[in-house]
């Protein structure tokens, strides 16, 4: 079984958890320093004890990220295990995830396609490789800001499909967040291909401008 995980000032390899960014339902993202560098990075570590399969999806994680070279996405550094949990280190990039943002409010239109133009870019990217990333959601999109300028970043690609990780996958597993995902996603079909990322991408622009996931007729009681 794997050890507690790291606490503040705790080292993790060559890196020294400096605190932490994010919590999901299977990682935990820690602000970390490489010692030997000084480079501040963005270090991702599995959270659970899960199964082989998580674990195994955990390094594909790394391994699809690591794969893409884009402006538009994370660049991977280097992953490992520490006391049985796998972690890699990515980019410490400043800025604040979309969903934290539309928590204000609905994006003005010009603002929205901006958007909408990096992250089409990004997943047409990963989608040259054959990599289908399955979670597009606001969550998973974080405005970098540097510089003065902003841009925005497609992360986690946990469950992203790619030939690989299909080995892993149950017939009718459930992958991705049903506000977000395609229908084809949501019934299990192990088929789908880039068009479930056009979806999702299709759902997150809706939310940006109306604050809303579906509209109101379907939000009405029958």
């Amino acid at each position: 079984m794997p050890a507690a995980l790291p606490a503040h000032d705790a080292v993790i390899g060559d890196y020294e958890v400096l605190g932490e960014i994010a919590r999901g339902g299977m990682g935990v993202v820690y602000r970390a320093r490489d010692r030997r560098s000084g480079l501040l990075v963005a270090l991702k570590m599995m959270l659970t004890d899960g199964d082989q399969a998580d674990a195994r999806r955990f390094v594909l994680e790394a391994r699809a990220m690591g794969e893409l070279t884009h402006p538009g996405v994370v660049t991977i550094h280097h992953w490992s295990e520490h006391n049985g949990h796998p972690f890699y280190t990515m980019d410490f990039v400043p800025g604040v995830p979309l969903n934290k943002l539309l928590e204000e409010g609905p994006l003005p239109p010009e603002r929205a396609v901006r958007y909408l133009l990096g992250i089409g870019r990004a997943v047409a990217a990963a989608h040259a490789l054959g990599i289908v990333h399955r979670d597009l959601k606001p969550r998973n999109l974080f405005l970098a800001r540097g510089d003065g300028l902003e841009m925005v970043k497609l992360l986690d690609f946990g469950v992203a499909k790619t030939e690989a990780a299909e080995r892993i996958t149950r017939t009718g597993a459930l992958l991705g967040s049903p506000a977000f995902m395609s229908p084809e996603q949501i019934i299990g079909d192990r088929s789908i291909d880039h068009r479930t990322d056009l979806w999702s991408l299709g759902v997150v622009v809706y939310r940006a401008l109306t604050g809303r996931t579906r509209s109101a007729a379907t939000c009405r009681p029958s």
